[in-house]
């Protein structure tokens, strides 16, 4: 009888059930057809599903599961021919391996007893397991057999072991660890999530309070253009011109403010955004304050007042391998061993920014000061330098001429004006130079806060000889900025 045969006892019926009657026919035809023919099992698949209009994956199925039955069929002859007189159940050691086939793993069987879906393969659909001889005796000791890990990469294990042995040693230990592993990732997932949850409620709250001071900004905005507008109205009429301007520049300074104001709780948010961690003045390493206080002591007076004022604002952030001014995020970046005059340095930048005190009006002044020394010096600025502030002038190890180090600021201004074609040991390189032609005036404003922090009475003369317009632009700043 063929094993599909309704008879009652065949492979098929153990493994198909019900459906087994109405493939009868296909399987007694087309399938023996192709078998005999050679044909791939593909073009059987196709045929086969095309006839009973099922699905490729139910036809599939049948098909490569009556193949290994032939297969399983035709390896019993095979032993009997070689007078193997005992076979070995041999699964694929996986996790995808079904159950019965788990405990069929390993067993040995007499070939006389060979019966594919009892003690031989096939034993269900799709089944993946073969077997293979069994010789007990020692030139099969050092044999290997493959197993897969979850990924699918292949490795080696001995021959003898069975499957409940290999699940043991190489899955279930693993999978304990597994568990536990994703167990605490989720735990911490799930933590990320709630501090994740409540930084975007703060920063929503942060964001609507910043659209408020924007949206109260405008309106204030409006009011001043409506009071600058009836001004213009009473000045048509009236003689009260000083009065005017009296008004409207304070109507002016307080939007100022009322810009500024918004401008740092917007720089604040992003701050936040960025997870950005800073400090208040008084929050600060008292080795970076003391110094910093004694030197206001002894500073320029409007400095002194300006910089007093502007410490109400200023965040800083440390430690940094750099000491910067970060204008996209407002806060100043300090080094532990950071000298005072480079924090007053810093919080001059963060002042040209708030106040947009650099425009191209001051570049022009430093080029003509600039333009009035190479006329003094006929061309030979070095010269002329050693020649008047001998006392500024110091060389290094490679007898290259340089300024004493409190100097520095007036050699970064030379280092900026010649592209370090004057180089006094103090400056920057020409790539930020080139980046922005005001960053020759954003330093040189810099450098007067220095300057005048420290208040050495013989720099602050030097300043003002080389860079007379540059000096009187920034002391006039100052004293409006005071005013506001």
């Amino acid at each position: 009888a063929k094993p599909w045969a309704a008879d009652g006892k065949n492979f098929s019926e153990r493994i198909w059930g019900q459906d087994r009657t109405q493939l009868l026919y296909q399987l007694e035809n087309r399938f023996s057809q192709g078998i005999i023919r050679g044909e791939s099992p593909q073009k059987i698949i196709k045929d086969i599903q095309k006839a009973l209009n099922s699905s490729e994956y139910a036809t599939r199925r049948l098909v490569m599961t009556e193949s290994a039955f032939f297969a399983s069929a035709s390896r019993k002859e095979t032993y009997n021919k070689l007078e193997v007189k005992q076979y070995k159940i041999l699964t694929v050691l996986d996790t995808k391996t079904s159950t019965v086939c788990r405990d069929m793993d390993g067993k040995v069987f007499d070939v006389k007893d060979y019966q594919p879906g009892l003690n031989a393969n096939p034993f269900h659909a799709n089944c993946r397991t073969t077997t293979a001889p069994y010789f007990n005796d020692e030139f099969t000791q050092q044999q290997k057999r493959s197993a897969r890990d979850k990924d699918g990469k292949t490795y080696y294990v001995p021959a003898n072991m069975t499957y409940k042995e290999w699940y043991n040693k190489y899955v279930k230990d693993n999978q304990k660890v597994s568990v536990k592993y994703n167990t605490i990732l989720k735990q911490q997932k799930q933590s990320i999530n709630n501090v994740e949850s409540l930084h975007n409620q703060q920063m929503k709250q942060l964001e609507e309070m910043a659209q408020q001071q924007k949206e109260q900004l405008v309106q204030l905005q409006n009011v001043i253009n409506q009071q600058k507008q009836q001004l213009k109205q009473l000045q048509n009429t009236t003689n009260t011109h000083n009065v005017d301007i009296l008004e409207e520049q304070q109507a002016d300074g307080i939007l100022k403010k009322m810009k500024k104001d918004v401008n740092r709780n917007i720089k604040k948010i992003k701050r936040q955004q960025k997870g950005i961690t800073t400090i208040s003045y008084d929050d600060l390493p008292e080795n970076i304050k003391n110094p910093f206080e004694e030197g206001l002591k002894y500073a320029n007076a409007d400095t002194k007042a300006i910089l007093q004022k502007q410490l109400k604002h200023t965040q800083f952030a440390l430690p940094y391998e750099k000491n910067s001014y970060s204008k996209t995020f407002d806060y100043i970046k300090l080094k532990p061993d950071v000298p005072p005059s480079t924090i007053a340095h810093e919080m001059f930048h963060q002042i040209d920014t708030e106040n947009e005190i650099v425009k191209i009006q001051l570049l022009k002044l430093l080029q003509e000061d600039y333009e009035r020394i190479l006329f003094l010096s006929q061309g030979d600025i070095k010269s002329y330098l050693l020649k008047h502030f001998k006392n500024a002038i110091i060389y290094n190890a490679n007898n290259k001429m340089n300024v004493k180090e409190k100097y520095r600021g007036i050699s970064d201004i030379f280092s900026g004006l010649t592209r370090n074609a004057i180089y006094l040991g103090y400056g920057h390189d020409n790539e930020y130079w080139d980046e922005n032609e005001l960053n020759i005036a954003h330093e040189a404003w810099a450098q007067y806060g220095r300057i005048t922090y420290t208040n050495d009475k013989e720099v602050i003369e030097m300043l003002e000889y080389l860079f007379p317009n540059f000096y009187r632009y920034a002391i006039m700043k100052i004293k409006n900025l005071l005013k506001e």
